[in-house]
């Protein structure tokens, strides 16, 4: 399980994350017709932002086309910090923020080099989707983990994911 911490060295360096980025939220659940709990950005009616008073729970929209431009809205970032991987043979940090995607590629470089202090790396790894419609083995899944994170560790790679958990509603 994996437990957020904050440990950047300073409360400046919070402030500056919180002031660069920006994380984005559906504010308006338009159901997919096959699954009518689902919204087009991917969270199930429960999963939606009830603290964001301009969401609107209107099922009968059904009609309109979502998209990303007109049914969301970027806020200040709340999510970033470290994660720590727990139930390996050595426990694992990574650090994260979450950010709309549309930010700026030289604040997340910036990010990544001053404020973390990453070396540029030899090879980025981008992993993109969730596990709908795949299933391992549970022994080829531990093969792959281990495969990716040494092929990441030997290169000097990055791992950057999208940060979406589909198909595990």
């Amino acid at each position: 399980m994996a437990f957020p911490t904050f440990e950047l060295d300073n409360v400046g360096n919070l402030a500056w994350i919180q002031r660069s980025f920006k994380k984005r939220e559906c504010i308006k659940f338009i159901p997919v017709s096959s699954q009518p709990d689902c919204c087009y950005c991917g969270k199930t009616y429960s999963r939606h932002d009830v603290q964001c008073g301009s969401i609107d729970y209107n099922f009968l929209s059904t009609n309109e086309k979502w998209s990303v431009q007109k049914h969301t809205k970027t806020y200040q970032t709340d999510a970033y910090g470290t994660i720590e991987f727990e139930g390996q043979q050595h426990p694992t940090k990574a650090q994260y923020v979450r950010l709309s995607h549309d930010t700026r590629p030289d604040l997340v470089l910036k990010l990544f080099v001053k404020e973390w202090n990453l070396k540029l790396p030899r090879l980025v790894i981008s992993i993109d989707g969730g596990i709908a419609n795949f299933e391992l083995q549970p022994k080829l899944k531990r093969v792959l983990k281990k495969g990716l994170f040494r092929a990441a560790k030997t290169t000097g790679a990055w791992i950057i994911t999208n940060g979406t958990n589909t198909g595990n509603r």
